[in-house]
């Protein structure tokens, strides 16, 4: 997507250039989709990015820039209008509008068939199930945006928008998370408005007077003299130049689906509208409908249930632990009794096929029951082995280390041993030599505490 990105962007740049002189000769396009999705223009320029065509045929891939269009460019985050151009002897899908220079809007067309040439008259129609669906979410961008400030105060503002058709993403300066209830609470306000079908008007005033009134300047957004101001009911007022619904009503739903971090002191907020916010929920019906049925509940039923299962599996988890260390502990002491004592140490040298997790804390329960004591646990599984060595504090401080227990074992396990003196866990892909390993600690240990007692 970044790479797509940058291609566009760099196309764009370069388009610009192309088109400079239409800028110059002809000035900016008349854009006339406030009040209309058709219309008839004139193509006063074609490019290809890199040179003005005087005709595109075909398939080709081209910017066409017209006398006057119906088709939004995209501006102040909702994305630009879809649609087609229908030429005398040629048809072009428009999938994307953006200003390409001095107010000049560029159409990225793919011509299905025929030719499209300069001079061509054409009648441009906007995809209306796109364009409305894209004014659904940016009048519950500024629905969203009031329900903000209002909640959070006077410092939640707009720091970037995504408006497209179906969703919104909205960025705002706010200092730590949304609790649940400020979520719901604002979620709860945005679809509030809407069903509260407030009218929607826009209309062009000077700058000074729009903001002397209380509307909202988008920071970093440059205005002229004259500017388009947009109100909802009488609680939202915003500079902006997209388009809307003429009431709230007709946005449907508003649902908030996420929020979170984006950056220091700023947070993001996702919406779904129209029939996307009803997939969305219908999604979730889903869901809870085959939780129900798994439940063998009826859909209300469900969270009661999950928190009787919760609390049962809870106590299983807790007379499991239980049994685990009533065997933990019976292991512990059959191993004990088959301690071989050299020179006064107690040795324990054994295989138990059990986790590592598990094998260390049985280590530990011997070492703590034999007192002067080394332990070696092993254990092995497909493709892999393990070896857990623990040795007691008084013979670490006479020099002998858990990690030179387990060193030529873990040798031939394919590891190395790592850890502590009193406590080292080696590891390797040579399971099959599990035995063999254990052997050769076991004769390691001897010779070491042998060693520590001739020290």
């Amino acid at each position: 997507r970044a790479r797509a990105a940058r291609w566009a962007e760099d196309r764009a740049v370069a388009s610009g250039q192309v088109l400079a002189p239409v800028a110059e000769e002809h000035g900016a396009t008349e854009f006339v989709g406030y009040e209309h999705l058709s219309a008839r223009g004139r193509v006063l320029a074609i490019t290809d990015g890199t040179s003005a065509l005087p005709v595109a045929g075909e398939g080709d891939e081209v910017e066409v820039v017209l006398d006057l269009t119906p088709f939004y460019a995209e501006g102040g985050g909702q994305v630009g209008d879809r649609g087609e151009l229908r030429g005398p002897s040629g048809i072009a899908e428009v999938v994307d509008t953006h200003k390409v220079v001095d107010g000049v809007i560029g159409h990225r067309v793919r011509l299905r068939g025929g030719e499209l040439r300069v001079g061509d008259e054409v009648e441009a129609r906007v995809d209306e199930a796109f364009r409305r669906n894209a004014e659904r979410a940016h009048t519950a961008t500024h629905i969203l945006h009031w329900a903000l400030r209002d909640r959070l105060g006077e410092h939640a503002t707009q720091a970037g928008s995504l408006v497209e058709p179906g969703r919104l993403r909205f960025d705002f300066n706010h200092f730590e998370p949304l609790s649940d209830s400020q979520l719901k609470d604002i979620g709860d306000e945005l679809q509030g408005r809407v069903l509260a079908d407030d009218g929607v008007r826009a209309y062009e005033t000077s700058f000074d007077y729009a903001r002397s009134i209380g509307a909202m300047a988008i920071f970093g957004e440059k205005y002229g003299d004259f500017v388009r101001v947009v109100e909802v009911g009488d609680y939202s007022k915003e500079l902006c130049g997209g388009t809307h619904v003429p009431h709230t009503s007709q946005i449907g739903v508003a649902v908030i689906t996420s929020e979170g971090s984006i950056g220091a002191n700023l947070r993001r907020v996702e919406v779904l509208v129209g029939a996307e916010g009803l997939a969305f929920f219908g999604r979730r019906l889903g869901v809870l409908e085959r939780a129900a049925e798994l439940l063998k509940a009826k859909p209300d039923e469900v969270a009661e249930r999950l928190e009787r299962l919760v609390a049962q599996h809870k106590e299983m988890e807790r007379r499991l632990a239980e049994v685990e260390r009533s065997s933990a502990d019976a292991e512990a002491a059959a191993l004990a009794e088959g301690a071989i004592d050299v020179d006064g140490v107690r040795l324990v040298v054994a295989r138990r096929d059990l986790g590592v997790e598990q094998l260390r804390a049985l280590a530990q329960s011997l070492k703590g029951r034999l007192g002067r004591a080394v332990v070696v646990l092993g254990t092995a599984g497909e493709g892999r082995a393990n070896l857990v060595g623990a040795v007691s504090k008084d013979l670490v401080s006479e020099g002998l280390s858990a990690r030179d227990v387990l060193a030529p074992g873990a040798a031939l396990l394919g590891g190395g041993a790592g850890g502590k003196p009193e406590l080292a866990i080696s590891g390797g892909p040579h399971a099959e030599r599990i035995d063999e390993a254990m052997d050769v600690v076991a004769r390691a240990a001897t010779e070491l505490i042998r060693g520590v007692g001739r020290g």
